[in-house]
């Protein structure tokens, strides 16, 4: 059968139609889709990544409590002392109230002997008032004399810890053995814990920094509930303990303990799937009128300028997903369909790359929250504790001394109680601005102590010096000429400073440091207050009198 060229070009026309048709439907399901979903799959990982890490970061916690207390002299000879004796309660009194565990961010903390027996177990308030709570937390077993060599972020041979499903719930915890501080060390004669309740409140806490919902049940009491028991067999089914996006767009995953069961199923919310999975799309219905004009006009051009385009894409696109460089666009111009395609390509790279960042930035704020005081912006007794550490062991090293400040407002709680705790915080702010800009050098030290006390940790700095830089910080304040009329030293508001200087030794802990500055701060308010006092010797008005002992 013959047929005539206009029926042949008919022919080839629809053909070439049903092929860019086709070839339309093929692109998206076969490279738009895909590809799509990959992207989304990645951004939701993320996502679950930002909960995960806001749980390393608690675990990260509990290890570094752990280790500044387990191998510490003044643990070791807590857990050896009788509970009858005066060592055994003022550890207690120093180190277990529910303040600090507060700060620490932990709920209780047992110390267990190398035969498994409690020793000594405190708990937070809220732990203790919660109804529900009625059992004592039980600690995991954990071999007393083993050596754990982890590779993780608190680097030690004597710490671990983890996720367990204790008798009172999920808890995250870290366990160190109780070793004295310096080496080498004997068999540990037993084992601390700092335990974290992995409840309602902490993943609230987690929903409000990361500004999305995130709700936990544990695994052992979805037993009952057949949908959360299907998520389960499900998750185990596919055996990444992490399911894609259900139809509600909730993301569905598990928490593993120490032994690798499952023991927290985690449901949050996903973003909004920003494209469509329907393969009858508006890009390919454009797509096929662009085709088929194109088809009409000239068959190279097509092939040359749409389906090199599209295998370049393509090509970028696989790059893209396995080198995890969000920053790389596709070629999106303005002038057809697939340059449209191409833009929503790069507005999903855009976004995934705005995730990326927006994950370092909430780390960093998340790190300098942790590290700065609320109110007054300087740092906080946590990283005070820190910077203690490091100085004490830069001046052992170089053979500097070291001055430690401890500064108390006079008569502030009177103050507060008579202008008002917003008079009193903004006195707290004008101190801590005064101190901080009449700290002239790069190692000079601030932070708040806690209420209204501060502290100032002057590097390379010996007693005269110290008492020096101490009188100019009062007269500072003084000079502030802030009206009290609760003060019995002055009619302004006023401080007193203890001063205690050392030359460090890297067999002596610091802590004899900040002791020594407490106690110098307690006579300087028993001569009267509004003075510097050093040891027995005290400064007022400009005078100083220094008496050694």
């Amino acid at each position: 059968m013959k047929f005539s060229l206009s029926k042949k070009l008919i022919g080839i026309l629809g053909i070439g139609l049903l092929l860019a048709f086709f070839g339309q439907i093929g692109t998206r399901y076969l490279f738009e889709i895909p590809t799509l979903i990959t992207l989304e799959s990645q951004s939701d990982a993320k996502d679950i990544e930002q909960v995960r890490l806001a749980i390393s970061r608690l675990q990260r916690s509990l290890r570094l409590s752990v280790s500044d207390h387990a191998a510490w002299d003044q643990t070791y000879e807590f857990f050896q002392s009788d509970e009858n004796k005066p060592l055994f309660q003022n550890y207690i009194d120093a180190n277990l109230v529910d303040e600090t565990l507060e700060t620490l961010d932990v709920d209780g903390v047992v110390f267990v002997d190398v035969m498994g027996k409690v020793k000594y177990a405190f708990e937070r308030d809220r732990i203790r008032d919660n109804d529900v709570l009625r059992d004592k937390f039980v600690p995991p077993n954990v071999d007393a004399q083993k050596r754990y060599q982890e590779n993780g972020e608190v680097e030690h041979e004597y710490i671990t810890g983890g996720i367990y499903e204790s008798n009172i719930g999920p808890v995250s915890f870290g366990a160190g053995h109780i070793l004295p501080s310096e080496r080498p060390f004997p068999e540990p004669i037993g084992t601390v814990f700092f335990w974290r309740l992995l409840d309602q409140s902490f993943f609230v806490a987690i929903s409000k920094d990361l500004q999305t919902e995130v709700r936990f049940s544990p695994v052992s009491e979805t037993v009952g509930n057949t949908r959360k028991k299907a998520i389960l067999d499900a998750l185990q089914e596919s055996g990444s303990w992490q399911l894609p996006r259900d139809a509600k767009e909730k993301l569905h995953w598990v928490l593993n303990d120490i032994q690798g069961k499952p023991v927290i199923l985690i449901a949050q919310s996903a973003n909004k799937r920003s494209f469509s999975q329907t393969v009858i799309s508006h890009s390919v219905i454009v797509g096929f009128a662009c085709s088929a004009l194109i088809l009409t006009i000239l068959v190279l051009f097509f092939s040359r300028t749409v389906i090199t385009r599209l295998l370049l894409a393509r090509s970028l696109m696989l790059e893209i997903i396995n080198t995890g460089d969000y920053s790389r666009r596709l070629p999106a111009g303005k002038s057809d369909e697939l340059d449209s395609m191409f833009y929503q390509f790069n507005q999903l790279l855009g976004y995934i790359q705005k995730q990326n960042q927006e994950l370092l930035e909430q780390n960093k704020t998340l790190v300098e929250l942790s590290e700065q005081d609320a109110l007054t912006g300087i740092s906080n007794r946590r990283y005070l504790d820190e910077v203690l550490d490091r100085t004490w062991r830069q001046c052992a090293r170089s053979g500097k001394m070291m001055s430690v400040l401890m500064i108390d407002v006079d008569y502030f709680k009177p103050y507060n109680d008579t202008y008002g705790h917003p008079a009193g915080d903004k006195v707290l702010v004008q101190i801590a601005e005064t101190l901080q800009h009449n700290l002239h050098r790069a190692t000079d030290y601030l932070a708040r102590y806690g209420g209204e006390e501060f502290c100032v940790v002057l590097t390379d700095t010996n007693n005269s010096a110290a008492v020096s830089v101490a009188e100019r910080l009062r007269v500072e304040i003084q000079n502030l000429r802030i009206r009290s009329d609760v003060s019995d030293c002055a009619d302004v508001v006023t401080v007193s400073i203890g001063v205690a200087t050392f030359i460090p030794d890297a067999k002596v802990h610091d802590i004899n440091m900040v002791k020594a500055a407490d106690e110098a701060l307690y006579e300087a308010k028993a001569l009267g207050r509004n003075c510097v006092y050093l040891k027995g010797g005290m400064s007022k008005d400009g005078l100083m009198n220094i008496k050694r002992n």
